[in-house]
């Protein structure tokens, strides 16, 4: 049966000035570089907590340098998820979505990122989880291996939303599924930052595993230190047969 589930591969962010020269040409104007980004990959995550004096413009223009089939993922302010964890957010959602609108159909996953130290509470998931609006696809990151239990995945399930698998968590729950999506951030190894090519070769593993059971997938580095996530991104795209 051949792989049709899509693959994304990208970076946190595009706009990192030590990029330039590492990744960027030196000559290229900032303006151009989000052009010449999707032309790399095919996905970027985006801080929904800067986005807030963005107008839909300014979307637009983005939107309009990369190809249709570029996805554009959110993380979720940290209002949401750190000072108020999940608790009385009906407005602060709404103040999202109202702000995502402009990425229409080029809107990929929404990410939650927990706080670290912040230890399972399923009660407060399972009404926030019910407070979501339907029709967008929904990511959580645990940074408390307290969540990482089976009651966590069911939950997570039940509402179709992913388990955001990274590298620091145990080996056994980065091989959990709980949509049909998978969404994977890679911090890079702690002491180089920079992922060598057995580590690459591990993720692009992972990720013909889940194209093989028809799960869409994002991989998004997060070692931007010397450019490293986009070198490291670069290298897992040309990893086996991605199709990115």
């Amino acid at each position: 049966m051949k792989n049709t589930a899509a693959t994304f591969i990208g970076t946190a962010g595009w706009r990192h000035t030590h990029w330039r020269d590492r990744f960027y040409p030196r000559q290229l104007p900032t303006h151009a570089w989000l052009n010449h980004y999707g032309r790399e990959f095919n996905t970027v995550e985006l801080d929904a907590g800067r986005l807030a004096d963005i107008d839909h413009n300014v979307i637009a223009t983005w939107r309009s340098a990369v190809p249709a089939q570029f996805r554009f993922t959110i993380q979720a302010p940290r209002l949401i998820t750190h000072v108020h964890k999940l608790r009385n957010c009906d407005h602060l959602i709404k103040n999202l979505f109202e702000r995502l609108q402009g990425f229409d159909g080029q809107l990929g996953p929404i990410l939650f990122s927990l706080p670290a130290r912040w230890h399972c509470n399923l009660d407060r998931l399972a009404q926030f989880l019910n407070t979501l609006p339907e029709g967008y696809r929904y990511a959580f990151e645990f940074n408390d291996s307290d969540w990482l239990h089976p009651e966590t995945y069911a939950l997570l399930r039940e509402h179709a939303a992913a388990l955001c698998v990274n590298d620091r968590m145990p080996t056994e729950a980065q091989a959990v599924t709980t949509s049909d999506f998978v969404y994977a951030r890679l911090y890079g190894p702690k002491l180089s930052g920079r992922y060598n090519s057995i580590g690459l070769r591990a993720w692009a593993t992972r990720v013909a595993g889940w194209r093989r059971k028809q799960l869409e997938s994002y991989v998004v580095f997060q070692n931007d230190a010397l450019a490293y996530a986009a070198k490291n991104a670069c290298l897992l795209r040309d990893y086996g047969d991605l199709n990115v």
